[in-house]
């Protein structure tokens, strides 16, 4: 399936991505909507709709900026030219190809796995656990999928370092805000 989602039109995986990514945060986005509309007195409908349109094209936009700053920071902190290390052979266009394949069904299951709290509120505070632990699933699979693809037998260490530490920063951060907020 990996193999089938690099190959598609980037353009239309940035979409698919922003798609799935406002489909993981469907229930928040209705929760805000609902509450925007009662204050300011717009239809809910309308706000709904055009708040669901503009998530999509920021969540594809924050894809592509995020794929590129990660590549460029792996690459220019993580690469040394002294003769152990060469740069890694990963290519721009192959990289993101296979980071949007691995964030599609990622962001599509983490919507799946909340999807019962938009009908059952009291599910939420058990539901959003999942879907972080859905994203560290897809984490480590597209960082061992990295590394057995592209890594070679001196770098195979430093290139999973260079392709983790950015989204194992992120993900630390919004784990420890969870576990916060559950204990609380």
């Amino acid at each position: 399936m990996i193999g089938l989602l690099k190959r598609g039109n980037k353009h239309l995986m940035y979409f698919a991505v922003g798609f799935a990514g406002t489909f993981a945060i469907f229930k928040d986005l209705l929760k805000v909507s609902a509450a925007t509309s009662y204050l300011t007195g717009m239809s809910y409908s309308t706000l709904a709709v055009s708040v669901s349109v503009l998530s999509v094209m920021l969540y594809a936009l924050l894809a592509r900026v995020l794929v590129t700053i990660s590549f460029r920071v792996s690459g220019a902190i993580f690469t040394r030219n002294n003769g152990m290390f060469s740069p890694f052979p990963i290519g721009f266009r192959d990289y993101e190809s296979t980071a949007l394949a691995f964030a599609f069904p990622c962001f599509l299951i983490g919507g799946v796995v909340v999807l019962p709290a938009l009908f059952l509120p009291t599910l939420s505070r058990v539901l959003d656990p999942l879907r972080t632990v859905t994203n560290w699933v897809f984490l480590a699979l597209g960082a061992s999928y990295f590394v057995k693809n592209n890594g070679h037998d001196y770098d195979r260490k430093s290139l999973a370092i260079s392709l983790s530490v950015i989204p194992l920063a992120l993900l630390g951060i919004s784990l420890i805000l969870l576990i916060s907020e559950v204990a609380r």
